[in-house]
């Protein structure tokens, strides 16, 4: 987690964010977002994806 902290940091993100998205990937590794429903489908009118294939599919986003 403190690479991850680092590299946003480095990236110029802000402390909130920062301080946002790594108790967000704790809580991820914990399984508390593990759960699942149709509310994308109903909603958006497609199906929704995995945090691993978004992240795979715009990879270039988090690189930097």
């Amino acid at each position: 987690m403190e690479t991850f902290e680092q590299n946003l940091t480095k990236a110029g993100r802000s402390p909130h964010l920062v301080q946002h998205l790594c108790a967000v990937a704790v809580d991820y590794r914990k399984g508390l977002f593990s759960g699942t429903n149709d509310v994308v489908e109903r909603i958006g009118k497609k199906s929704g994806t995995t945090l691993e294939s978004f992240i795979e599919q715009n990879r270039a986003l988090f690189i930097g």
